[in-house]
């Protein structure tokens, strides 16, 4: 699962939350980074994450322009 969140306290609840839960989850602060995540995730070869919680109100790039530029990718 990927997280994104530009508060680091609500990050931290995720990942602890949804780790107990058996996901594996890798942490994003914005849209970019998220972006990111999602090209390093791809050139590793790795599996595609299978689910993703997006912040909406993040400065820059909201959760649903992520969420859009991601299904472009």
């Amino acid at each position: 699962m990927l997280v994104v969140d530009d508060n680091s306290t609500n990050r931290l609840i995720l990942e602890e939350l949804l780790s107990n839960w058996g996901m594996e989850v890798s942490l994003a602060e914005g849209g970019a980074d998220a972006l990111a995540e999602l090209d390093q995730n791809s050139a590793a070869g790795a599996q595609p994450f299978a689910l993703a919680l997006l912040d909406v109100m993040m400065p820059r790039m909201d959760g649903f322009d992520l969420a859009e530029k991601m299904r472009e990718r």
